[in-house]
């Protein structure tokens, strides 16, 4: 009895591990060159050229780089926040006025559970697959969104979806909010970070086989157990 419940468990312990065993996806952030997928600048109403590149100095009430040990760093379409378009005016009310969208493209092998943290300045929209995951914050704070999704390290937003294999888009876009009588327009910073993973995550046919297994398991423990009885 004991090696027949010895060979049941290797069994088991064997498909637990084609289960839980996959590719290993790296941790993907606005770093550039993590590995993952590409980022870049690619539309928005004005003009942000090609790659996105990524700002090493940044203002002092801006999340860090790097946050929680991850590769990621502040990007934007201009190194030194250069022209970025007509310094045009809107009202306190408005969420923006001037947009840069940043695509973050990538292809996973396996499905996947994606799960990351944003900042922007001075807020973002983040589109999965353009499907909106969570929108821009118009209430504006001292320097930027006064809650998430804004610049400082306690405003960030949480995106987290499950993906399956194939080709993926993020798409954030960076919205500049200029104010009459205030600040904002050419010069000024405009960014965004971002940090998170993705997980692989069982295939159906992978979990209906562990499934088998552990029925299997059950219904020899239940057959050993009459006929200890009878």
């Amino acid at each position: 009895m004991l090696k027949t419940a010895a060979v049941l468990t290797l069994a088991v312990v064997a498909l637990l591990g084609s289960v839980t065993a996959a590719p290993a996806i790296a941790i993907f952030s606005s770093g550039l060159g993590d590995g993952v997928g590409t980022l870049t600048c690619v539309t928005g109403a004005v003009a942000c050229g090609g790659t996105a590149v990524s700002l090493t100095s940044i203002p002092g009430v801006w999340q860090d780089n790097n946050p929680g040990g991850s590769s990621a760093v502040w990007v934007s379409f201009n190194a030194n926040h250069g022209s970025i378009g007509p310094n045009v005016q809107a009202p306190d009310a408005a969420t923006g006025n001037q947009t840069v969208t940043f695509n973050y493209s990538f292809s996973l092998a396996t499905p996947a559970q994606i799960s990351f943290q944003v900042w922007a300045d001075d807020t973002a929209q983040v589109l999965i697959d353009g499907v909106s995951q969570i929108t821009g914050n118009g209430t504006q704070g001292v320097n930027c969104a006064a809650a998430a999704i804004g610049c400082t390290d306690d405003n960030f937003g949480v995106v987290s979806a499950l993906l399956a294999a194939g080709n993926h888009n993020i798409d954030f876009a960076v919205y500049q909010r200029v104010v009459i009588g205030g600040t904002g327009g050419t010069g000024t910073p405009f960014g965004l970070l971002f940090a998170g993973d993705l997980t692989p995550v069982p295939e159906p046919a992978s979990i209906l086989l562990l499934g088998s297994a552990l029925t299997a398991v059950g219904m020899a423990s239940k057959r050993r157990w009459f006929s200890k009885k009878d």
